[in-house]
């Protein structure tokens, strides 16, 4: 039988108690990769976990950031806007569309609250510097003033790509926001796993066949690629929000526990990468609490709602 979950349901109100030394320790600054790895081999990936999120709230900055977005009101009518919304899809959007990586539910939501959005056409299979190309053509063509840029999972790691590869290129003075959801920015820990021996790599490459994907793909995704090992630092101008999920292993769902328990020894992790990768800085963070990679989560649409609506309203009064 295939397990529901990586776990059983855990008791976070003693491991929020068990991590509250941590956080306390770290005086409002967000935990290491190698602080959390310690922690996790310690005394588990679940109080690592719970460190890394509380420790967010912890920061005078992002916890009044958390705060200003949950007291957001969603507007009952559109707004008056101009500005384009680019989503950039996840990494098999059109073989997999339940999973919600093309973006339709953004592509709702930013509609509803008046923002012209389109979802890029990338290539669903396709590479990260394919699309990346794909992504500057798209951003090059926009006639639009003001864009926003939200991206998922892969479709962050092109995003990066692009402003490294194509800097003189990329139309920054128009990029205000950049949205980056669950993003693999720095490659994933769990391709790593995919590819750490002959056999493994064997393997993933019948996979790609089976499914259409390049391996190259893949082969670019791995956190060791010379893509990831350069610093990378975002335009002053654009406001980066760093959105993810924050799962405790009882709360990732039955197809990412394979992944999730291939690389929990390294760290909190959302079952595709560690939590602390999924980070562009700097930029404001907005965790969820239990959700995973995947971020088939009940909250995830009202907290899309209030974030595009905070960041109308500011333009709004700035405006004025």
């Amino acid at each position: 039988m295939k397990k529901m979950s990586a776990s059983a349901p855990v008791d976070d109100i003693q491991l929020e108690r068990q991590a509250r030394k941590y956080v306390a320790g770290l005086n409002g600054q967000l935990p290491s990769r190698e602080y959390l790895h310690s922690i996790s081999n310690q005394h588990g990936a679940d109080l690592a976990t719970t460190v890394f999120y509380h420790s967010i709230f912890s920061s005078p900055e992002y916890n009044r950031f958390i705060a200003a977005i949950d007291r957001q009101k969603i507007a009952e009518a559109p707004y008056k806007t101009e500005i384009k919304l680019f989503i950039v899809p996840a990494f098999f959007y059109k073989e997999y569309p339940s999973f919600g990586g093309g973006g339709e539910h953004i592509l709702n939501v930013a509609r509803k609250l008046g923002l012209d959005a389109e979802v890029v056409k990338t290539i669903s299979t396709g590479s990260v510097r394919e699309n990346a190309g794909i992504l500057l053509d798209t951003l090059m063509k926009c006639t639009h003033k003001e864009i926003w840029v939200i991206s998922m999972s892969k479709g962050s790691a092109e995003v990066r790509l692009m402003y490294q590869q194509f800097s003189d290129k990329v139309p920054v003075e128009k990029i205000s926001h950049w949205f980056n959801v669950g993003g693999l920015t720095y490659g994933s820990q769990f391709v790593d796993d995919m590819m750490r021996s002959p056999f493994r790599r064997a393997k993933t490459r019948a996979i790609c066949l089976a499914t259409g994907a390049q391996f190259r793909a893949l082969h670019e995704l791995q956190t060791h690629h010379p893509f990831w090992q350069e610093a990378f630092i975002p335009p002053e101008n654009t406001r980066i929000t760093n959105i993810l999920g924050v799962p405790l292993s009882s709360h990732i769902e039955r197809t990412l526990v394979t992944r999730y328990n291939r690389i929990k020894a390294l760290g909190p992790n959302d079952g595709m990468v560690l939590l602390v990768d999924t980070l562009v800085m700097p930029g404001m963070i907005y965790p969820i609490w239990g959700a995973d990679h995947y971020m088939r989560d009940a909250r995830v649409i009202p907290v899309l709602y209030r974030m595009f609506s905070h960041f109308l309203e500011q333009k709004s009064t700035s405006a004025q």
